[in-house]
């Protein structure tokens, strides 16, 4: 509180408040950037695979992801305001990227969904067998 009282008698008030804007959404990303890389970096000890189909689907996600890292306001600043394509500037294709990572990061939520369900359902299989083959062995 008291370092941004003091820079804003020293600085310029927008320049202070974007300068501390920046920051802290810098900030801000730290722990999903080191989410996706503990992720990408687990490895299950029962698959074959280093990596999996979801975790393609994470990777390529957070590459498309990091256009997203600059405020789309810092792009309007960067890029030209005309429309390079027809209907839509170079903000708008940012922004379509960004979108376009979203998804993917369903589809990997998704793959992971379903590859812990039938992991469970086996798990659950294998238990059942367990029991009876233990069932049966007290029985005779």
């Amino acid at each position: 509180f008291w370092v941004v009282t003091i820079l804003l008698y020293v600085f310029d008030f927008e320049d202070v408040l974007e300068s501390s804007f920046i920051i802290i959404y810098v900030i801000q990303q730290i722990p999903a950037f080191v989410l996706i890389v503990l992720i990408l970096s687990h490895r299950n000890p029962y698959q074959e695979k280093t990596m999996t189909t979801s975790k393609w689907y994470l990777l390529v996600g957070a590459l498309m992801w990091l256009p997203d890292e600059i405020p789309l306001t810092v792009w309007a600043e960067i890029l030209p305001e005309s429309c390079t394509f027809y209907f839509m500037s170079l903000v708008d294709v940012v922004h379509l990227i960004y979108s376009c990572s979203i998804l993917l990061f369903f589809m990997f939520l998704r793959a992971e969904y379903q590859q812990n369900l039938e992991e469970e359902y086996w798990k659950t299989v294998n238990d059942v067998q367990q029991m009876s083959t233990s069932v049966s062995n007290r029985s005779i």
